[in-house]
């Protein structure tokens, strides 16, 4: 039964209910009326789908009522089929969750976007593909990854099926090359050309390749880096290695030493003594292997 509330002039404007309201509230007009206003804001809602009674359905946007998911949204579409945007506490947009068409009738793709930042944080391509940084993964892959590489922590990856009676899976020897640390050199003998350091890393097992310098020394000292090493670098013990050094322009026996806490340090002997205040200082180019677990 409908009950339609009427004053002397027809139906009223607003209603307004202290108590309880003991019948369905239907509006007069398919998308014409509001349920509170900017300035009297209901401060919850309960229905069946809201609570946890598990019985009910919450319909966002849809005229669907055969569901039986307890959320059903329908996507606005605007060029693309738009269906969530999350704003922080300040208001601000966020993120948005919004359905993509490649072939502009069927909207089955779904993509992440950062709002203002970039599309295509995540893209979920129907037919299996899934992207990250790009709205067009390319579906011959199970993952297709751009702009960025895949970090995989120390443990790497293990192929195989370990379920499988008498069968040992193996673990991925992974190939990575870096040289995009910038690392300086402080010290008397302060440079940059060090930058073209190159660490290449197969499985635990990392190779450290240093290019050849030489400065005039002004002090006595000895060389250290100012930039530490990214984790995945960084030995599991102390490792120290002889190298080549100059000494007041003698080539002599020297080491480098790299802790567990990616610092790098070279020094002309195995104490790490000074170079002497006069003449060339600095390295031969030199390349070593250590484990990094």
């Amino acid at each position: 039964m409908t009950r339609n509330i009427y004053n002397q002039t027809g139906y009223i404007d607003n209603l307004i209910v202290n108590g309880s309201l003991d019948s369905n509230l239907i509006p007069l007009s398919n998308l014409t009326y509001t349920l509170g206003d900017s300035s009297y804001k209901f401060n919850g809602l309960y229905t069946d789908a809201l609570t946890d009674s598990g019985n009910g359905n919450l319909y966002v946007n849809s005229n669907s009522f055969t569901s039986n998911f307890p959320l059903n949204v329908q996507a606005r579409n605007n060029i693309n089929d738009l269906v969530m945007l999350w704003n922080d506490h300040t208001g601000t947009n966020r993120w948005s969750w919004q359905l993509f068409s490649t072939d502009g009738i069927n909207f089955n793709d779904m993509e992440f976007t950062e709002v203002g930042v970039a599309d295509g944080r995540l893209y979920l391509k129907h037919g299996g593909t899934v992207g990250i940084n790009t709205t067009n993964p390319n579906s011959s892959y199970a993952l297709d990854v751009e702009t960025s590489g895949v970090y995989i922590n120390k443990n790497g990856i293990t192929l195989g099926n370990s379920s499988v009676s008498g069968y040992t899976p193996t673990a991925l020897q992974v190939y990575e090359e870096d040289s995009a640390f910038g690392i300086d050199w402080t010290g008397p003998f302060s440079v940059s050309q060090a930058q073209n350091v190159q660490f290449i890393i197969v499985g635990s097992q990392v190779t450290l390749q240093v290019p050849a310098f030489q400065s005039v020394a002004s002090a006595t000292g000895r060389i250290t880096n100012l930039v530490t090493l990214p984790t995945r670098f960084i030995p599991g013990t102390t490792i120290i290695k002889p190298i080549d050094v100059y000494n007041n322009s003698t080539l002599t026996q020297g080491r480098i030493q790299i802790d567990t806490s990616g610092n790098i340090i070279i020094g002309t002997d195995i104490n790490l003594s000074v170079f002497t205040s006069t003449g060339n200082a600095g390295w031969e180019g030199f390349t070593f292997t250590y484990t990094v677990l």
